[in-house]
């Protein structure tokens, strides 16, 4: 039972806190500067040089990083920045909530536009996507896990619409 209210709890929260604020993400606007987004809430600093490999070159590099709390849930988040204006925010999902995060947003979003799993070698990827077709933003779910390493991470990222066609 203590599973199950722990999946209602995540995506009861996911989908309560993760509506798009005026086609943005929530108290920031897509094209922000580095300095509007850190002076738009608390606790909001710079990423550090290990935070590099949290970059999505499409989209744009961690230049500032931060706590989103969903509920009772707290996920690290990163700000991506190109050209100076804020073009994305990740999410970094903990193992234990990957399903319900998903599931959350497929309850949120609805059908993705592409939904892929696959095994490569001894790790598996999720790969699904909620792009283009008239929503306010773009949003990304990624996941690696690798059975050899224990590798895990999972990822939502939520984006500027029209950056990118599909990853």
């Amino acid at each position: 039972m203590q599973s199950h209210t722990h999946v209602a709890v995540v995506v009861a929260s996911l989908t309560a806190s993760s509506l798009p604020a005026a086609a943005d993400w929530q108290y920031t606007r897509w094209g922000m500067s580095v300095a509007e987004v850190k002076a738009s809430a608390p606790g909001i600093i710079d990423a550090g040089p290990t935070d590099s490999g949290r970059a999505i070159e499409i989209i744009g590099y961690p230049e500032l990083k931060g706590s989103y709390i969903a509920g009772d849930r707290t996920f690290p988040s990163y700000f991506l920045f190109k050209a100076g204006k804020l073009r994305g925010v990740t999410l970094m999902v903990s193992p234990d909530d990957e399903t319900p995060a998903l599931m959350s947003l497929r309850s949120q979003y609805g059908r993705p536009t592409k939904d892929q799993a696959r095994p490569m070698g001894a790790c598996a990827t999720v790969h699904v996507e909620w792009i283009g077709e008239g929503r306010p933003n773009d949003i990304v779910f990624s996941s690696v896990n690798c059975s050899d390493s224990g590798r895990r991470t999972a990822r939502i990222t939520y984006m500027q619409p029209q950056i990118i066609g599909g990853l």
